[in-house]
């Protein structure tokens, strides 16, 4: 796109857990408990980003990016069916935003790019359903942050 433009496609597989707190209040006890559940992921992501790098000096340049990205979990149970009260269900496909900024280090036989990256999911992941952790919560958005490092 020129010599301070690159438009990039970088598909990636990504494995992604998340962890949801309850506070569980009993009313015969004399106490709470706090519950744990972790909801696994694999995402297919697919993302197109628009890079700005900065004028090479030496051998190396600072660059930002930014784009939208589209991720299809492999793993979703949003159509599951069972009676299973200890399931969270999460949509299939997600997208949104993503912004960054890294470094490319030009050394003798190749290109070093240390990244991070900041994702913002614009869609409710949550599947609306009565099963017992899913009912108190309205909605679930992605928010992930990622350290990349990438060797032409």
């Amino acid at each position: 796109m020129g010599e301070h433009f690159d438009l990039r496609f970088i598909p990636a597989l990504a494995f992604t857990q998340r962890n949801l707190e309850y506070d569980l209040i009993y009313p015969n006890t004399a106490g709470d408990r706090i519950v744990t559940k972790t909801i696994e992921s694999t995402y297919l992501e697919f993302p197109l980003d628009i890079k700005f790098k900065s004028a090479r000096i030496n051998n190396y340049r600072i660059y930002v990016l930014g784009g939208a990205r589209y991720g299809i979990d492999m793993i979703s149970q949003a159509k599951v069916l069972q009676k299973d009260k200890d399931i969270v269900k999460l949509q299939r496909r997600d997208f949104g935003y993503e912004i960054g900024m890294g470094f490319d280090f030009y050394l003798t036989y190749f290109k070093f790019s240390p990244e991070i990256k900041m994702y913002n999911g614009l869609n409710n992941l949550l599947v609306q359903d009565q099963r017992t952790f899913a009912k108190p919560l309205k909605e679930l958005y992605a928010k992930t942050f990622m350290i990349s490092f990438t060797f032409e």
